[in-house]
């Protein structure tokens, strides 16, 4: 939860407790913490993965139908670009990297420009961790929970060219997802509610074609700003 530019609250909750069982009441705990009512929210920020099918859906859902209610903006973000956001003084090119289950990763290279914003560069992909290996270049860190799951593989392969980012970079934080969204409510934009849908960046299982070993495709944070 931030007030401008001001963090107040950031949950961050690792536990096998069901989404759909957490959300709201962990949201209302940071409300009655900070002696807050929903009325006073000014806009809303979620993170639009890539991730968890049923966490996205369940995530984007909750803030749509909040947005909607207290009409208010709301702004998407993408999962991987809030863990990058969190190394943005990094001197070396991050890889942001989540598990994608199935023994894959999503993954996006992200590089700081000359005005010392982190942009991304090139395509959120889905792949093995082997072949993104093959694909990382030069110097880079390494962030999220997916490069620490495969962390052996990564090492093995790329040996001294790569670092591995603290285990505090392992997820999207509410708090990045909230600084990315800001900017964008400072440049005037926000997202419809009604067209907003998350990054799955692979199909879901239901319409994977048999025989597709992995993918190669283009394109549970919230945040409560007041």
């Amino acid at each position: 939860m931030l007030e401008d530019e001001r963090l107040l609250a950031d949950l961050t909750v690792e536990h096998p407790i069901k989404h759909t069982e957490r959300l709201i009441p962990s949201m209302q705990y940071m409300l009655e913490q900070l002696r807050l009512e929903p009325a006073s929210i000014e806009a809303l920020a979620v993170g639009l993965g890539p991730g968890s099918f049923t966490g996205l859906r369940i995530g984007l859902a909750t803030m749509k139908g909040m947005a909607l209610s207290l009409r208010i903006p709301l702004v998407g973000v993408s999962s991987l670009e809030a863990i990058a956001r969190g190394l943005a003084f990094a001197k070396d090119p991050v890889w942001a990297v989540i598990d994608a289950r199935k023994g894959q990763v999503f993954a996006a290279l992200y590089q700081e420009d000359d005005r010392g914003n982190i942009n991304r560069a090139g395509d959120e992909l889905v792949l093995m961790p082997q072949e993104l290996a093959e694909i990382i270049r030069g110097k880079a860190i390494l962030a999220g929970g997916g490069a620490r799951l495969y962390r052996k593989i990564f090492q093995d392969r790329l040996g001294d060219n790569i670092c591995f980012a603290q285990a505090g970079h392992d997820y999207p934080r509410a708090s990045q997802v909230g600084l990315i969204a800001l900017d964008r409510l400072a440049s005037g934009e926000s997202d419809d509610p009604d067209t907003l849908a998350p990054h799955y960046v692979r199909d879901a299982d239901a319409i994977l074609k048999k025989g597709t070993d992995h993918f190669f495709h283009r394109r549970d944070s919230w945040l409560i700003k007041f």
